[in-house]
């Protein structure tokens, strides 16, 4: 329930909508263009130079698919769970910051009686409030900076894994 919920709402990382697009430095312009050649042929796309988010998400779930089913995805289906993992971590550290926060007001509003138990939801709280948010500001969250570089290397892998099978077939024939 958890994943379903909050889980959409991590989900709009997803460099895989961007990597084709002019303000993404991941593959150089000879590369994008080679990318997006190499989608349009294998797929019989009109894909432009430079897709938008929904063509670039569309051309990506091809190229994922279809490595997938031809058994070339080597690594890329754990870089995917791992995307899935820290994306389920991240909502559940978000949602797990909401409970402290709401027993600790609860604490505050009977006078904050000084206890071990009050001390180590103020510990919980702080350590949920760094891996959920950071420090605003100065650096993003451990979890959220994990979660896009799992995101960013699940994306890449699937673009490289896709044109090294495309080469290999117009090699083999």
């Amino acid at each position: 329930m958890l994943r379903a919920t909050v889980g959409e709402w991590v989900k709009p990382v997803k460099p895989s909508a961007e990597l084709l697009s002019s303000g993404s430095e991941a593959f150089s312009a000879v590369e994008k263009a080679r990318i997006v050649r190499t989608l349009n042929s294998a797929f019989t796309l009109d894909l432009p130079e430079e897709p938008n988010d929904k063509q670039q998400q569309a051309a990506f779930d091809l190229a994922y698919t279809t490595i997938v089913q031809h058994n070339v995805a080597g690594y890329v289906p754990l870089y995917n769970s791992l995307y899935a993992l820290y994306r389920g971590l991240l909502a559940a550290s978000w949602v797990s910051w909401v409970i402290v926060s709401a027993h600790l007001a609860y604490w505050v509003g009977r006078g904050f009686p000084i206890t071990l138990h009050t001390g180590t939801s103020v510990v919980l709280f702080v350590v949920l409030f760094l891996l959920s948010w950071g420090v605003p500001g100065l650096q993003p969250s451990p979890l959220r900076k994990q979660l896009d570089r799992y995101a960013r290397t699940f994306a890449l892998a699937v673009y490289r894994n896709f044109l090294v099978w495309r080469g290999t077939i117009g090699l083999l024939g």
